[in-house]
């Protein structure tokens, strides 16, 4: 096989890898925003309820299970991307490019920008320490992390109160 085949095999395999990429991406954000409502429209349920404890209990408790499913939706979800992610460095490096442009990403994590004004900006200095400090897959996993404390914390009383009245 020629030089030629391997980089028109090689790209039609990139094409296909980031096809699967960005369908794996909206299914993610797509999860992601529908156990975010669901979660919100439980809060806003506890509200509607605030004398019946039983049913609030049973709301915080939903809630908080619903939590650990969103994490570990979020978690598998996450490993799939880095999995194509990984996957497509062997087409890239036949047609000489990375998906996520590598050189370019690289430099905006160490402060190279095109221009004066852009190097100035507020919100790029901003968004270089986001970027050097946090990674987003970190951020998608504590969100449901951060809701389950949330639920452990309005739930707790309710819990006590109901399954545990004699303590």
């Amino acid at each position: 096989m020629g030089q030629r085949d391997e980089k028109y095999y090689a790209l039609e395999e990139y094409k296909m890898g980031y096809g699967l990429i960005k369908a794996a991406a909206k299914e993610y954000w797509q999860r992601f925003q529908i156990f975010f409502a669901v979660n919100s429209g439980l809060l806003a349920a506890m509200k509607l309820v605030p004398g019946q404890e039983q049913v609030g209990a049973g709301i915080a408790f939903f809630g908080a299970i619903l939590c650990w499913i969103w994490f570990f939706v979020s978690g598998k979800m996450s490993a799939y991307e880095l999995y194509w992610n990984r996957g497509l460095d062997r087409p890239g490096k036949v047609l000489g490019y990375t998906l996520l442009s590598e050189r370019r990403y690289n430099d905006f994590r160490r402060g190279k920008y095109r221009s004066i004004e852009e190097r100035n900006s507020r919100t790029h200095r901003i968004l270089r320490w986001f970027f050097r400090n946090v990674k987003t897959s970190l951020c998608m996993l504590l969100i449901p992390c951060f809701m389950f404390l949330l639920w452990v914390w309005v739930g707790y009383p309710l819990w006590e109160r109901v399954f545990f009245p004699n303590c």
